[in-house]
């Protein structure tokens, strides 16, 4: 055979072209792999679980919000106010008020109230009890009008934007609350008027 048909023939492979390969295919294989599963382990850590995650992913946009209450004029300290989304997609907040009125917005997020609300229009209650001693049977009397307790009958209404300097808002209450049942006056039960009677008739 010539020394031309020699040079045609394709020569061996490279030592070294052969190495490199063997080496691109351990890091796709194996390191590239090992790499994605730290990069989770260490994504799930700081959002705890995968159902975590996706509620967090899920979560409504919430801002923080606020205000004041007033009661006729004053400010009404001890009041909790609660709002609902009249519109799906929201979530429903909770403030209680200070001694000047003013509360501050918090969203229960798994189990942990969160300050903010949610973006969108809410129905507004407010409502302050009494203050009562001891583990009565009845409710403790309600201090402000009875249309602000409930979010059907409450005209309160508040829109929530992506702006929180929009989100201050105050409150007014009018009308007067629930009348209190009179406790009868000791000595005038029922008979009262009858026993004062006869111990009259017996004196004669």
């Amino acid at each position: 055979m010539s020394a031309a048909g020699e040079s045609s023939l394709p020569s061996p492979p490279d030592a070294a072209q052969a190495g490199s390969k063997l080496r691109w295919k351990v890091v796709l294989l194996v390191i590239v792999p090992v790499i994605i599963v730290a990069l989770a382990v260490v994504v799930f850590s700081a959002f705890g679980d995968l159902d975590r995650l996706l509620s967090d992913l899920s979560r409504p946009a919430m801002v923080p919000a606020g205000g004041q209450v007033l009661f006729k004029g004053q400010p009404l300290p001890n009041a909790q106010v609660m709002t609902a989304p009249t519109r799906g997609g929201g979530l429903p907040a909770l403030g209680w008020t200070d001694d000047e009125g003013r509360f501050t917005l918090k969203t229960d997020i798994r189990g942990s109230y969160v300050e903010g609300a949610t973006v969108g229009e809410h129905g507004v209650t407010v409502s302050a009890y009494e203050v009562t001693s001891g583990a009565g049977a009845s409710a403790p009397p309600l201090l402000t009008p009875t249309q602000y307790a409930a979010v059907e009958t409450s005209p309160l209404r508040i829109t929530i934007g992506r702006n929180p300097n929009d989100n201050q808002f105050k409150f007014d209450l009018q009308g007067e609350p629930p009348t209190r049942p009179q406790r009868p006056t000791k000595g005038k039960g029922k008979g009262s008027d009858e026993e004062k009677a006869d111990a009259d008739a017996g004196e004669r």
